[in-house]
């Protein structure tokens, strides 16, 4: 049976009959990268790969999963991305000013992530580049 899709209150599209276990995979879609990122490893590239892992063991399962999963997978690269040029501007001082912007909003749109996962909600994350379609 497929699964039906509505619009949620939010203006966001939702999936009300996703089982359980897919929003909650859903969430740790987002919720692990988070965690690696702010441990530190955000400037390496390891959530941008933990997110892939992750995407690649349940894309087939459904549309919200993969969607979720390529979602998640096109933030983490455009933060390696934010990180990175961050880091080349500390040489003159200005990515020093943005390196806690980039923290913050990796943070602030894991957390948006992860509560829109699990109430079945889709969910697009702010300032990424969609390289993965």
């Amino acid at each position: 049976m497929a699964q039906q899709y509505t619009v949620h209150p939010s203006g966001r599209l939702a999936c009300p009959d996703c089982p359980s276990d897919q929003r909650t995979f859903a969430t740790v879609l987002h919720l692990a990268p988070m965690i690696v990122a702010l441990l530190g490893a955000g400037f390496i590239g390891l959530p941008a790969i933990v997110s892939l892992v992750l995407w690649k063991v349940r894309n087939n399962d459904s549309t919200f999963l993969d969607d979720h999963g390529k979602e998640t997978l096109n933030f983490q690269i455009s933060m390696l991305i934010y990180w990175l040029v961050a880091g080349v501007l500390c040489t003159v001082l200005i990515g020093l000013a943005l390196l806690p912007v980039v923290w913050l909003l990796q943070l602030i749109g894991g957390i948006m992530a992860c509560a829109a996962a699990s109430r079945g909600e889709f969910f697009r994350y702010p300032m990424t580049l969609r390289i993965i379609a």
